[in-house]
């Protein structure tokens, strides 16, 4: 999400909670589009996070849990109705890493607050697990697969040397997946697998004042289809 490839001081332990309520026929966990899904989902994505050095770099570790509902129906390709569908529990989560490339230094609270912000780069690896799934539910929170993310964060600060500068974050990657070898009776196959996606997911953010900011997210996708 916006703000959470910048640099932030070493030292620091935290939380980062979050409420989604969405209305979408992507399935939950996934990146898996069924045209002829309705389904309402409210998820609350939790990271826990801390921010360290190694060798003058920044680094940052991550754990993400995400518990959540789902409700709503499917039509499956024979056109077999799935009504009145709920499932709760976890969404997918992560376990995460970072490590700063060009511009992100591993700095404490003060030298955190005399750095001026420039454009800095840094790998991104999340391994993602599966969250609650059951192959017998036409719907389920979890993906029963684990998903391997790599990226490039970059921070593009504009009008840097103004008091609120905006910021332009950019994070190209991309994710492979493992075979789910237990498909939800809706696929009717005995296992499923997901090609590779390409993501580009962008945020532009400025701050109004020193306590406030908005922005405008953008994403874009290609590739991640499934084959049973």
């Amino acid at each position: 999400g916006p703000r959470a490839f910048l640099l932030a001081p070493k030292g620091v332990i935290g939380v980062n909670a979050k409420w989604l309520n969405l209305d979408q026929n992507f399935l939950p966990g996934s990146n898996i589009l069924l045209e002829t899904a309705d389904l309402k989902i409210n998820v609350f994505p939790t990271t826990l996070f801390y921010n360290f050095g190694l060798a003058d770099h920044y680094m940052q570790a991550m754990f993400m849990f995400n518990p959540g509902k789902a409700t709503g129906s499917i039509t499956s390709d024979v056109n077999l109705p799935y009504t009145n569908l709920n499932a709760t529990g976890y969404s997918d989560g992560f376990f995460g890493f970072k490590i700063g490339l060009l511009g992100a230094p591993a700095l404490n609270l003060l030298q955190f607050a005399k750095h001026k912000p420039d454009f800095s780069m840094m790998a991104y690896f999340r391994l993602w697990y599966s969250g609650t799934y059951e192959s017998s539910n036409p719907l389920n929170l979890g993906s029963n697969r684990l998903t391997y993310e790599m990226g490039l964060p970059m921070e593009i600060p504009v009008f840097k040397s103004a008091k609120h500068p905006l910021w332009i974050e950019t994070y190209p990657f991309i994710q492979f997946y493992s075979t789910n070898t237990d498909p939800s009776i809706i696929a009717m196959a005995d296992e499923s697998y997901q090609k590779p996606l390409f993501g580009w997911e962008n945020h532009f953010t400025y701050n109004i004042t020193n306590a406030f900011w908005a922005g405008i997210d953008l994403r874009y996708q290609y590739g991640g289809a499934v084959e049973l």
